[in-house]
């Protein structure tokens, strides 16, 4: 019978018995890194059974439980078993749902590894909450200090119970809550090495190697940090290393030692390495080429870390260093081909950008190149138009290496067909292609589509290629005319149009944009004048109909008169049932109040600021105004639209307020004029007419 028959059995046995012992002693069989065909699927199935409906709890059920979740399965059932467990196990923490909450059990981006991790974080943070001999944390009277990549290490200064909130001193105070401080930190296990380091306790730093250093403290941070010379600093400067000048001295010299140690004895080199972290540390200045045995090696480390959580940058960033120190490319190969598939890195479109987007600029051209043997061009292709402009040249010189290029053009015209193109790609277009103009504007020269993307919200790394794409249409004469289409007539109409009735652009951009069409193109002055809007959004007063102004009444009279009074009840009677441990009615309660209060403040104070209106005060002419009906015809046929007042709004009748973006593209317009409508489409005004007589006495209310 194999380990994973034996497992699954035992398992099922452990249903009936609840006796969780020979379970345990298999799983701890199971070597990581070393994944077995099939285990995850089969754990699901035998542990759905095996923690169904389970009402005891014991430590060997929960230990098992454990395991299984770090070996990466974590079934709905067991996931439910941790959520009951935790309520148990601290059973006199105030708030269980944000506890429940907090270790992540029914969060689906949490994977079973994590959930695991945090359970021992949590058994550590919440020690005077918890149950012992369940958890095998005593309460302690030593300091609690967490560390988090962002912030480095910090004192854990209150754990604010009934809040759900940790207060931490990093280098100032900070309050976090306790779901993002365990999504965020690691904690520095009690009675540790690390912790009487933060202490600030006597320790001669110059009696101990760096690497012996690192190694000791790896094991004390809950869940693991590898200790790379940026965490060394952060704990050892400047309580016991004053200058970074001693430091760098300090950590060289651990790095000649261990050279010098390891080329008298001859015991450990790159080949033999039990680690990612002992491969980089013992590479040469030179490339390597590995023989059978030294490859085999390689393969099972890199195939440690593949699988694991937590080492998923170690393992990225390895790859790509061993990749410009291997000579051999089947080696190579061979190392991507054993380990990609299981890697967690590619995985997940999310954690692949995460990684991608923390890479450092060395290693990019490397990691681009693994992941087309890894993955393949096609993957690469569909999971990059994501990343940041400033990643686009790597991929475009992983793709041309095998001759692919076209399938990332390809991509991009179908991220344009779907309209969710970004600017970093066009950038990227722009600047690869500009010289081969015909080529280019096939696939971006729609002025509505480049407008329209600056009106995407953008953050972090991709602010960058929108400033740039903002800076090409208002200043670069050369995109300018490239929209344009050098001149063509149509194209400096579609430019134009564009202009004036996509969001994107400030007022005072698209007038400067204007100008410049005509000094580019004379011809097109009467373009420009013709299409000129005598009436704008920002200049009309801020109406609704008397129907919807009485709807708001109510709805404000209701809830000051009704609702808050209810929700005041309420509250007075979860106060009575006492216990805020499991007083859910109070803190929903609470939570209603809050909304009630914003909604009352929001009303009262559209009420003050909107007139009401019966549309007689409107007179339609020969222009688009609030009041009026439009008819439009696109390429779908005729559209018509009624432009209302705000919260005058029906989509399914044709209802739109003058503040949407499609009633600021009508508003002003004249039969005749063409127009841009929000979704990118070109139109044309075909009728203006006044508001029916029925629709006029619906709207007085």
């Amino acid at each position: 019978m194999s380990i994973v028959d034996s497992i699954e059995s035992a398992l099922i046995e452990s249903a009936e018995t609840r006796n969780f012992e020979n379970v345990s002693i298999l799983l701890e069989r199971i070597v990581c890194g070393e994944p077995v065909s099939g285990l995850i699927a089969r754990l699901d199935d035998a542990a759905t059974l095996a923690f169904d409906n389970s009402k005891d709890l014991d430590k060997g059920a929960l230990d098992v439980a454990l395991q299984i979740a770090f070996l990466g399965s974590a079934p709905t059932k067991l996931r439910d078993f941790f959520a009951d467990s935790a309520r148990k196990v601290f059973n006199t923490y105030p708030d269980p749902a944000g506890l429940v909450k907090a270790l992540g059990c029914h969060e689906s981006q949490v994977t079973p590894a994590k959930m695991a991790a945090n359970w021992h974080l949590l058994s550590v943070l919440l020690s005077e909450y918890g149950d012992s001999s369940m958890t095998g944390v005593k309460k302690t009277v030593q300091s609690t200090y967490c560390y988090t990549a962002k912030f480095g290490f910090g004192k854990v200064e209150d754990v604010d119970a009934f809040g759900n909130q940790v207060s931490v001193t990093f280098k100032a105070l900070q309050s976090l809550s306790l779901e993002k401080f365990v999504e965020l930190s690691c904690l520095v296990l009690p009675g540790s090495k690390a912790l009487d380091l933060l202490e600030g306790k006597r320790f001669d730093y110059k009696a101990i190697l760096a690497k012996d250093l690192a190694n000791e403290l790896e094991k004390d941070l809950l869940p693991g940090v590898k200790f790379t010379q940026a965490v060394l600093t952060k704990i050892l400067m400047p309580k016991y290393i004053k200058s970074v000048k001693a430091f760098e001295s300090w950590y060289t010299r651990k790095s000649l030692l261990v050279a010098e140690k390891s080329a008298q004895s001859g015991v450990r080199n790159w080949g033999n390495s039990r680690s990612l972290a002992e491969l980089v540390e013992h590479l040469p200045k030179d490339k390597v080429s590995p023989n059978e045995e030294q490859e085999e090696n390689l393969i099972k480390i890199f195939k440690f870390s593949a699988s694991k959580d937590s080492q998923v940058s170690l393992y990225s960033e390895t790859m790509c260093i061993f990749w410009a120190f291997c000579k051999s490319k089947d080696s190579m190969d061979r190392i991507i081909d054993e380990t990609g598939p299981i890697s967690v890195v590619w995985q997940s479109r999310e954690v692949f950008l995460q990684v991608t987007d923390k890479m450092m600029a060395k290693h990019l051209n490397s990691w681009f190149h693994i992941i087309v043997q890894a993955k393949g061009s096609e993957w690469l292709v569909e999971n990059c138009l994501d990343l940041p402009f400033k990643f686009w040249s790597y991929i475009e010189t992983a793709l041309e290496d095998i001759d692919e290029l076209d399938q990332l053009i390809g991509a991009v015209r179908k991220q344009i067909k779907t309209g969710r193109i970004g600017a970093d790609s066009l950038i990227w277009m722009w600047q690869k292609y500009k010289k081969d103009h015909d080529f280019l504007f096939d696939i971006i020269g729609s002025p509505s589509l480049v407008i329209r993307t600056l009106a995407r919200d953008v953050c972090g790394n991709y602010i960058k290629a929108s400033k740039d794409l903002r800076k090409l249409i208002c200043e670069n004469e050369a995109f300018q005319r490239f929209l344009m289409n050098n001149g063509e007539a149509s194209a400096i109409s579609a430019l134009v149009s564009a202009t004036r009735s996509m969001a994107g652009l400030g007022g005072g951009e698209k007038q400067s944009l204007l100008i410049r069409i005509v000094r580019l193109y004379p011809e097109s002055k009467h373009l420009v004048e013709e299409r000129k809007v005598t009436i704008s959004t920002d200049e009309l007063e801020v109406v609704t109909s008397v129907r919807s102004f009485k709807e708001k009444q109510l709805e404000l009279i209701d809830l000051v008169s009704v609702q808050l009074p209810q929700n005041r009840d309420a509250i007075a009677t979860a106060k009575e049932y006492g216990d805020l441990r499991e007083n859910f009615e109070f803190k929903a309660a609470k939570e209603h109040k809050g909304f009630l209060d914003s909604r009352r403040k929001e009303l009262e104070t559209m009420l003050n600021e909107i007139k009401p209106t019966d549309f007689t005060e409107f007179t339609v002419k020969d222009r688009a105004i609030v009041g009026s009906v439009v008819t439009v015809s696109s390429g779908k046929g005729d559209l018509v639209y009624t432009i209302l007042g705000m919260w005058d709004s029906e989509p399914e009748k044709g209802y739109i307020s003058f503040e949407t973006p499609l009633g600021k593209v009508l508003i002003g317009r004249q039969v005749g004029d063409a127009v841009t409508l929000p979704t990118g489409e070109a139109a044309t005004i075909k009728s203006i007419a006044a508001l029916p007589k029925d629709l006029l006495k619906s709207l007085a209310g």
